[in-house]
């Protein structure tokens, strides 16, 4: 079985990533396995946290596990984390997986994640944690990938990133039928709606926003050092 790792930050096409993998024949799809983690040892008051928390383990040993123990009948096992998620684990426990950065304009990130949650900040949107894996996983089986260069042109893009991988690209990965998953986490119902109208990858209509700069300046100038760093790296 081969472990298809995504690490992403929020509001970054991730969950429509996991989407077109799991139409890949034989491959299970898992959902940020350490958000409840995350929330419970942070404090954070996120969009469902009670129930976030009580849906799944909160236990790393656990969590770690639950993965390792996927079916074996599963040729491979697509999982989507959030990079700041798991910033307090071990990064050597991912040696083994195939990994994708998925990384966008901190712009867009910004603008949509402040409609969900107010004021974000740097270790909100996982793109310093994202550049901090990436220094400890470049040697193994690493891509990074731009969301936008994915909307832009799925199907190219994706064909990249297969060989990337060393894995084969299937034309199926380019579509699904809209509606939720049984693999979604709890929080689908805050931060799923657009995907889960979506029937592929489809470019959206929309810009960075001066406005939205200027009022996230501090957090956007942060970001943009990371993303320009890890944009030299992109297939």
């Amino acid at each position: 079985m081969e472990v298809i790792h995504l690490i992403s930050g929020p509001r970054n096409i991730s969950t429509a990533m996991m989407y077109s993998f799991a139409q890949r024949t034989d491959c299970k799809a898992i959902d940020e396995p350490f958000y409840g983690y995350y929330l419970l040892n942070n404090g954070l008051n996120h969009p469902g946290r009670d129930g976030i928390i009580a849906s799944m383990s909160t236990d790393p040993d656990e969590i770690w596990k639950s993965i390792v123990e996927v079916p074996q009948l599963c040729s491979e096992c697509f999982v989507k984390n959030m990079a700041h998620h798991i910033k307090d684990l071990d990064p050597l426990k991912f040696l083994g997986y195939r990994t994708i950065f998925l990384v966008r304009n901190p712009a867009l990130i910004l603008r949509s994640y402040s409609k969900v949650l107010e004021n974000p900040i740097l270790d909100d949107i996982g793109i310093k944690q994202q550049f901090e894996l990436f220094e400890v996983l470049r040697n193994n089986q690493v891509a990074v990938v731009d969301s936008d260069d994915i909307l832009k042109d799925p199907k190219r893009t994706l064909e990249k990133l297969c060989r990337k991988l060393d894995i084969e690209f299937q034309p199926s990965m380019l579509e699904w039928a809209a509606g939720p998953r049984i693999f979604d986490g709890v929080w689908a119902q805050f931060w799923y709606d657009s995907v889960h109208r979506s029937t592929g990858f489809k470019r959206p209509s929309i810009s960075t926003g001066e406005q939205m700069i200027q009022e996230h300046s501090s957090t956007y100038n942060e970001a943009m050092k990371y993303y320009s760093n890890l944009s030299q790296f992109k297939i």
